[in-house]
């Protein structure tokens, strides 16, 4: 092909990816749409990212096994998102992990170099302090992988294709925990220290989040009992590892929508803790051996855990039976349901 003849073939521009569209539709609410729908926006999200059962997250320019140390930051909801990823990224990927908020990050003097990698969970990369951590990070030369609702494909985001409308975040922070799941998944194959038959199993419990999502939406009127109970009245929220992310999760919820007194207390240290008479009390439990910590300190007034530990009983809600790994998801959608279910009670201005 000759120099004049390339001149006149015309390159395509590349146009920007547009964010689908998200309306209120039949729903009284965006807050209830997205707690509904989320089961289809997670389908969404792993059709984009998974293909013939496996995890392709080829693109992203990451080397686990030269990584020494990790950390997983975000604010608010994303916190809460960061700290159970934590937990979940240690034993999967078996790196050193800690969760810390955006803002603390940049108020802090974390080690970062070559063998780091930070994993950004945020709405945007242009958010105030999502940007200052990104520059900061980009001088250090650590590695990083960011997590955002919606952004351009590269060759270190991860994009959900959603943005919330609700000024309480549900299904955004399910789609978060769902995304975290993978890259844990997806490093934990790549260092060997989980078995392809292991990510295989995970990425089928995932696939079928849709429909013990819906199993749990199902017992509305069980949770709005619940939320009722809590109506002012103090509120404690307890669980240890994973189930601990699900009370600080549950209490950013309830805050939004409750005027009362809101605490949270690490399963281990109830024992050390002076509990009031009239504070409704909150746990959740991932196993056996969490439930039987929580059990041994104080009475709760709702412990929810899966079916795999205990059936239905008065003052247990009971979500479907799945693997550990999933179990925050699952609890955190009973939490999105009751901090609903309370905006109504209380009249509360929700969109």
């Amino acid at each position: 092909m000759s120099t004049r003849t390339k001149f006149m073939i015309k390159k395509k521009k590349k146009l920007p990816p547009v964010l689908p569209p998200f309306e209120k539709d039949n729903f009284p609410s965006f807050m209830r749409k997205e707690i509904f729908v989320q089961g289809d926006l997670i389908n969404h999200f792993l059709n984009k990212y998974i293909k013939a059962q496996k995890i392709r997250f080829n693109f992203i320019k990451v080397k686990i096994d030269r990584i020494k140390r990790a950390y997983i930051i975000g604010n608010a909801a994303d916190y809460c998102v960061a700290l159970a990823g934590a937990y979940n990224f240690e034993v999967l990927a078996d790196v050193p992990c800690n969760a810390e908020l955006i803002s603390e990050f940049n108020c802090s003097n974390p080690i970062l170099d070559k063998s780091t990698l930070v994993i950004v969970i945020s709405h945007s990369p242009n958010d105030l302090h999502t940007k200052i951590a990104l520059d900061r990070i980009r001088h250090s030369g650590c590695k990083v992988i960011g997590i955002f609702d919606f952004c351009p494909p590269d060759d270190w985001t991860i994009s959900l294709d959603f943005e919330s409308k609700s000024n309480i975040l549900t299904a955004s922070t399910t789609l978060r925990h769902v995304a975290l799941t993978l890259l844990s998944l997806y490093f934990g194959n790549e260092n060997e220290v989980i078995t392809p038959l292991y990510v295989q199993i995970a990425v089928q419990m995932l696939q079928s989040l849709d429909e013990r999502i819906k199993n749990i939406l199902s017992n509305e009127y069980f949770i709005r009992q619940k939320a009722m109970e809590m109506i002012d009245r103090d509120i404690l929220f307890s669980g240890a590892n994973v189930d601990f992310a699900s009370s600080v999760y549950g209490a950013y919820l309830m805050n939004g929508v409750n005027d009362n007194h809101i605490q949270i207390i690490p399963a281990g240290e109830l024992e050390n803790c002076f509990i009031k008479p009239n504070q409704y009390t909150v746990a959740f439990s991932s196993n056996k051996d969490f439930y039987n910590m929580l059990n041994k300190n104080i009475h709760f007034d709702t412990i929810i855990l899966p079916a795999s530990i205990m059936e239905v009983g008065e003052n247990r809600f009971v979500y479907p039976e799945s693997i550990p790994l999933l179990n925050p998801i699952l609890s955190g959608v009973c939490l999105q349901l009751t901090a609903y279910q309370t905006a109504l009670i209380k009249g509360k201005d929700i969109l």
